[in-house]
């Protein structure tokens, strides 16, 4: 059986998320993820940030809080962008 590579984000263990969804039972299947497509229906993406940003699609994005195509949280809120990352 294939074990899954540790991952090296020095905040692997508060993203509890992952245990939950049990990624790493996928991972030991050899699912990665890699050539898939996501949508993030939130509000407030950083789309900017560094884990987001080599991946981020402007062509398909939309704010619809704001009406325009820039998904930046406003007013604080970064919701979106734990759901994203």
């Amino acid at each position: 059986q294939t074990r899954y590579a540790s991952p090296t984000d020095p905040l692997y263990e508060a993203q509890w998320h992952l245990d939950i969804s049990r990624a790493k039972e996928s991972w030991d299947l050899g699912v990665t993820g890699k050539g898939i497509k996501l949508a993030i229906v939130d509000d407030g993406v950083q789309h900017a940030h560094p884990d987001l940003a080599p991946n981020y699609n402007p062509v398909l994005s939309h704010d619809y809080n704001e009406g325009d195509a820039d998904p930046s949280p406003g007013r604080g809120n970064y919701h979106g962008t734990a759901c994203a990352g």
